[in-house]
């Protein structure tokens, strides 16, 4: 059943994810609660948007008093259980990219501690289940039988004989440590499948920043590329939270993209220019993130992105997106309407429907004769699990 997210609730959460804790007072506040307020809701609201840390950094220093202590201890109790998880997952991922380095493996990490870091200076902030890492193609076995040799386990057993077919048709190994604390996903390719063109490990040093997390210097995707994955990637999960356009605000609005030509000409050549403009469209909706005019100019050429960004925003404020990664999900309305053409639309669909997965892999194994009946098996598995 669909219900529709209560505006004042809606809107403090939003006003507290837009400005800094450290500027919030409480007189603005009360200018969102002078009238009767529903904290429940705001807290499930943040939970469920991924703002939940964000909701209670911004409110705990100036407006104590005003919230109802039973609330209050919910939210201080999700973020220091957050937070704590995010520094040991932090402090694994460290870890994990020292020893890829004593091995020569160039690695850099994107999304989980390292995006949290980046957009809101502060490991804490974002919630996240995995550690995302990115490798080139060529080391991606050898840092699978290194972690594998630390103690991860694979998520599927795929045959050595088969590897070399995986990697094809795959873009991942899922691992998880022996006590199932620490999962990582060791990426070759980080669109997750989703964009038609690839993006693989970055061939120019222009691509890369450095940063100091936890005492150690670390290089991932620089601003630009981040915004581009951050814009793929919440399409791919139909900005299904918040916390997904919340990112994309952010770093606009750290004025660290040095140039939006180029953005926006990379965006095309990837194939994915109104996904990055439709996260833009988001951002500026709901965080209010001035834009600049060559983006504000893209937006208004672009046919259908409005329509398109006016039903995600309606889906979003009715409480009506997808939570779950079922397959009526994966074939979303939103996955072939942000395409940037018709033709990258039908491509897309016939990908999505023959191109094998993990799960075909994990639910039938096949001998080496057989392996491209996989691209038999996916449509098969996807009928008889149904898309509805």
């Amino acid at each position: 059943m669909k219900t529709h997210l209560p505006d004042k609730e809606m809107k403090l959460v939003l006003y507290c994810a837009r400005i800094s804790p450290k500027n919030l007072q409480a007189e603005e506040l009360k200018e969102y609660i002078k009238d009767k307020i529903d904290w429940q809701i705001i807290a499930d609201t943040a939970i469920k948007h991924g703002l939940i840390n964000i909701l209670y950094l911004s409110l705990k220093t100036d407006c104590e008093k005003l919230i109802p202590k039973t609330v209050l201890n919910q939210l201080k109790t999700h973020y220091f259980q957050s937070s704590s998880r995010n520094l040991f997952l932090g402090a694994g991922l460290i870890k994990v990219l020292n020893l890829f380095n004593r091995n020569n493996i160039a690695a850099i990490p994107f999304k989980g501690p390292i995006q949290s870091w980046l957009i809101y200076h502060d490991i804490g902030v974002r919630t996240f289940a995995d550690l995302d890492i990115l490798v080139k193609k060529k080391d991606a076995l050898t840092a699978r039988n290194l972690l594998i040799d630390q103690g991860f386990r694979t998520s599927v057993t795929i045959p050595e004989s088969q590897i070399n077919y995986y990697l094809k048709k795959e873009n991942f190994f899922q691992l998880k440590n022996k006590t199932g604390t620490i999962n990582i996903d060791l990426h070759w390719e980080i669109s997750g499948r989703y964009n038609l063109e690839p993006m693989y490990f970055p061939a120019s040093e222009k691509s890369f920043q450095h940063t100091m997390m936890l005492g150690k210097e670390i290089k991932t995707l620089n601003n630009e590329d981040t915004l581009i994955h951050l814009c793929i990637h919440g399409t791919s999960h139909c900005w299904e939270k918040l916390e997904m356009i919340c990112s994309v605000a952010k770093i606009i609005e750290s004025n660290k993209i040095g140039d939006w030509d180029n953005v926006l000409q990379k965006a095309k050549s990837l194939r994915c220019k109104r996904m990055v403009l439709l996260g833009l469209v988001l951002a500026r909706y709901f965080f209010n993130t001035d834009l600049p005019m060559t983006v504000k100019t893209a937006i208004a050429d672009n046919i259908g992105l409005k329509k398109l960004s006016n039903y995600i925003i309606g889906k979003i404020e009715n409480s009506d997106m997808a939570f779950a990664e079922s397959l009526s999900w994966r074939f979303s309305p939103i996955h072939f309407r942000v395409r940037d053409s018709l033709l990258d639309g039908i491509k897309y669909f016939f990908y999505l429907l023959f191109q094998p997965t993990i799960r075909e892999w994990d639910k039938y194994p096949l001998p080496n004769s057989l392996l491209f009946f996989y691209h038999v098996l996916r449509p098969y598995r996807l009928i008889k699990e149904g898309l509805g």
